[in-house]
């Protein structure tokens, strides 16, 4: 037992206290009182100070205290739980970009079907030759009328009834008597035929007929039928005027070539093939093509886009005349949202030696769409 000697705080006589017991237990020998408060000059271990309750509080906590207690102007900064006056705003924000989100969607979604207006829907107008915007929508609200003034009421009627035929056949027998060389054309059209729901070509009865599709053209000898087909995709198809009345040039609808695409790019032909494509105005030039001021390039791509190769007129040629109206790629903004590339009847070949596998000359743009004379 060690004994250490302290003064007591009521006698102020030296008195002996045991270190291994609580002070608050032991009395003074002189006095007899209990020595709860007397200072023993010790300080308690490491451990015993650890777990003392602390008895002072940090800069923060004590700030804080004394906000608790204050007449605190509660702004709101300070309101959390409750409406702030910057709630509305940020709100309105937010339900502006939810808005502009859906309707981009949606657009995107339209033009995809179809249901957008497109450049490539530009067509010459009735007899005035000039260009107007075709608005698609327009074709479920058609019902036996033409948006022009026909030459003369029987040719419209004519027009009229062969595009109905034309658009709900259901075989290709159907479709043989009203088409223009029919012994040319016919092994395509029983190709399109037996493959399941080709037909009826068209979605709905309503479609769009336009009698002038080009300038220098007489009235009465060529139109464009615009329709929408079961994929939600609009289409068109040349009817021309022939020896045996008015008839339907299949080919501007099927776009069929002289030879199939893949076979082209794969045998590499010199000698110029007649082609039917979509085209978009691009930018790549390599290989053999590398002038830009002597060549423009163009994107082509087949109706399904799967096959994609590269075409170049030249500047001074015929051929360029139509390169204007051909809507430039932009490849900075999504698939669904672009212009969508011009159907075009072209002559192409590859030169010879070439060592690009997708870049060919455009010897001529031949057709106004995919209609060639």
């Amino acid at each position: 037992m060690a004994l250490v000697p302290i003064t007591c705080p009521h006698c102020s006589q030296i008195t002996r206290v045991d270190m291994e017991r609580s002070l608050t237990g032991q009395s003074c020998s002189k006095c007899g009182q209990f020595l709860y408060s007397a200072d023993i000059g010790n300080r308690p271990e490491q451990e015993t100070r650890e777990n003392r309750r602390k008895r002072w509080h940090s800069l923060t906590n004590t700030a804080m205290t004394e906000l608790q207690t204050a007449d605190v102007d509660m702004t709101d900064a300070l309101r959390r739980k409750e409406w702030q006056v910057w709630h509305m705003p940020m709100f309105m924000v937010m339900v502006a970009l939810a808005i502009g989100v859906v309707v981009m969607l949606v657009r995107r979604a339209r033009i995809d079907r179809g249901l957008e207006k497109d450049p490539d829907q530009v067509v010459q107008t009735s007899l005035q030759n000039k260009e107007g915007n075709f608005d698609a929508e327009l074709l479920k609200s058609i019902t036996e009328k033409t948006t022009s003034v026909a030459p003369n009421d029987a040719w419209a009627e004519e027009a009229r009834e062969l595009s109905e035929k034309f658009f709900n056949a259901e075989s290709a027998a159907e479709i043989i008597p009203l088409v223009r060389n029919p012994n040319q054309v016919s092994p395509g059209i029983n190709s399109f035929a037996a493959i399941a729901d080709n037909l009826p070509i068209a979605k709905y009865k309503e479609f769009l007929i336009l009698y002038v599709a080009e300038e220098n053209v007489p009235i009465g000898e060529r139109a464009m039928v615009f329709f929408q087909t079961k994929e939600d995709r609009f289409r068109n198809v040349y009817i021309i005027k022939t020896p045996d009345g008015l008839k339907i040039d299949w080919l501007s609808y099927s776009g069929e070539s002289e030879m199939d695409l893949q076979e082209f790019l794969k045998i590499k032909p010199v000698e110029p093939v007649l082609l039917r494509v979509l085209a978009h105005r691009d930018d790549y030039y390599n290989y053999d093509f590398q002038n830009r001021d002597l060549i423009a390039c163009l994107r082509l791509v087949n109706w399904d886009e799967s096959i994609t190769f590269y075409g170049y007129p030249a500047l001074n040629s015929r051929s360029a005349a139509i390169l204007p109206v051909i809507p430039e790629i932009d490849y900075s903004i999504p698939y669904v949202a672009r212009v969508r590339p011009r159907p075009l009847a072209i002559k192409a070949r590859f030169k010879p030696g070439s060592a690009s596998p997708n870049q060919v000359e455009i010897t001529e743009i031949v057709g106004h769409g995919w209609y060639v004379p």
